[in-house]
């Protein structure tokens, strides 16, 4: 059975390809337009300490994953690459990147940016769900698949997922990353001081007056046919669904770790986020291990390893974990 992401799967078939277009030409747009001073004050995560050690305790698991013959030559599909921060890392450890962008001028930059692996890097311009298909149709493979930031602009991202499973073989990986947990379920506190927080670094920013009227105005669930309103999509929205995601993986074979996290602009509201525990964000590292029938079928149960202060906490569950920083 195919999954649908909460707020698509209400329209019609003819309404959800509307607002996938309407999405997709609202991202293309912005960040064809958007400097890239400006995208590194709202991508966050490539400035804030706290989601680039989740980051590279993700490339830990992939690391520790990649068979012993591959470690400096391995094969990553990244979607919605934007402007290269994370695809840098990546090629920085050996991998071999296509990277997959709808906006030219953020693909200019990457290429620029990691002109020195330009032999290990293919760049494609276009809608990622669309190259999904293309290179499933190709039969194309990855060692890892891996997703920044990208998974809340998509309409349907469960079907997304569901896809770029495809590309990836016995033993490979997927990994996603800094994209808002799912709101109807994050407790009250992480939601109002999640809220509160941004709010204070919002009000720092260009059009103090306008960004705070929109933020407000999407609290109380009111969405304009706007450019505005299309581009982050989910972000804007109620999040994406975590445990919706789990669910796929696991029935096409994968075990899994989550990481929930608190990441936001403003480096003093990282901190305060910080000490009071809060979450707003997750991140998964899966590999597929073995057939959908064949996967758990001991009830193996996965315990913690002992863990630093400076590492997540995991809980127990059967055949896989879940850290919280």
């Amino acid at each position: 059975m195919t999954e649908r992401s909460e707020c698509y799967e209400k329209g019609g078939e003819r309404e959800n390809v509307k607002v996938a277009e309407k999405v997709a030409k609202a991202n293309r747009e912005a960040y064809e337009r958007l400097d890239r001073e400006r995208y590194i004050v709202g991508a966050f995560h490539i400035r804030q300490e706290g989601p680039k050690r989740v980051w590279l305790a993700l490339w830990q698991r992939v690391q520790a994953h990649l068979p012993e013959k591959k470690r400096n030559d391995w094969e990553l599909l990244d979607l919605g690459a934007g402007e290269g921060s994370m695809t840098l890392s990546w090629l920085e450890r050996g991998a071999r990147v296509t990277a997959i962008d709808i906006s030219q001028r953020r693909l200019e930059q990457l290429g620029e940016r990691c002109k020195r692996f330009q032999e290990r890097l293919t760049l494609i311009e276009g809608d990622a769900s669309e190259w999904v298909v293309r290179l499933k149709e190709l039969q194309k493979t990855y060692d890892v698949v891996a997703v920044s930031a990208f998974l809340h602009h998509v309409p349907d991202y469960l079907l997304l997922v569901e896809s770029f499973l495809g590309l990836v073989g016995k033993g490979g990986q997927v990994i996603t990353f800094e994209d808002p947990l799912w709101r109807p379920r994050l407790g009250w506190t992480s939601t109002i001081m999640d809220d509160l927080l941004y709010a204070m670094w919002r009000v720092s920013q260009p059009d103090p007056v306008g960004g705070a009227f929109r933020w407000l105005r999407r609290k109380c669930g009111i969405f304009r046919d706007t450019p505005e309103d299309w581009v982050e999509y989910h972000g804007v929205r109620w999040g994406v669904d975590e445990e919706k995601i789990v669910t796929i993986l696991e029935r096409s074979g994968f075990e899994w770790e989550m990481y929930r996290y608190f990441s936001t602009p403003g480096k003093w509201e990282q901190r305060v986020g910080e000490s009071l525990g809060l979450v707003n964000r997750f991140a998964l590292w899966a590999r597929r291990t073995k057939s959908v029938e064949g996967l758990y079928s001991q009830g193996e149960e996965r315990l913690p390893k002992k863990v630093s202060s400076e590492t997540p906490q995991r809980e127990r569950k059967k055949g896989l974990g879940s850290f919280q920083y």
